[in-house]
């Protein structure tokens, strides 16, 4: 064989070298490694998604509190007038179901951002990449 052409040994080893590289390296074209200051960011498990438990019950906890509001607006509503309408309850149940699912629905989205928030703190902070 001559020098120029490459051995059937040589691929093997170059895809080990590839392998073998450091994260946040790239290859020159000589084949030598240079460090990349903006090289890819470490991997990390850390997300701040809650689980779908978590997400399932909030949008119930949502709903249920809706309801209590269109019921609580209803009974206001026919309180506070004696020959109310049925426009008049059917509006007075759905600005107590919006504004009750509202107040519910910021308490919720509170308790899932403090939920992720104490999982991140349950877990080791990735690596940072140093600057160069």
């Amino acid at each position: 064989m001559s020098s120029t052409q490459e051995s059937p040994n040589d691929k093997p080893q170059v895809q080990k070298l590839q392998a073998a590289r450091p994260r946040g390296t790239k290859q020159n074209p000589d084949g030598s490694l240079r460090y990349t200051a903006t090289g890819p960011a470490p991997r990390s498990n850390l997300s701040a998604l809650p689980s779908s438990v978590a997400r399932i019950l909030a949008f119930l906890s949502i709903l249920a509190g809706g309801a209590v509001g269109a019921v609580i607006g209803y009974g206001v509503t026919k309180v506070s007038s004696v020959h109310a309408s049925s426009t008049a309850l059917g509006v007075g149940a759905l600005l107590g179901a919006l504004i009750t699912a509202g107040g519910i629905a910021i308490v919720a989205v509170l308790v899932l951002r403090a939920m992720g928030e104490w999982r991140a703190l349950d877990r080791p902070l990735p690596p940072a990449v140093p600057k160069q």
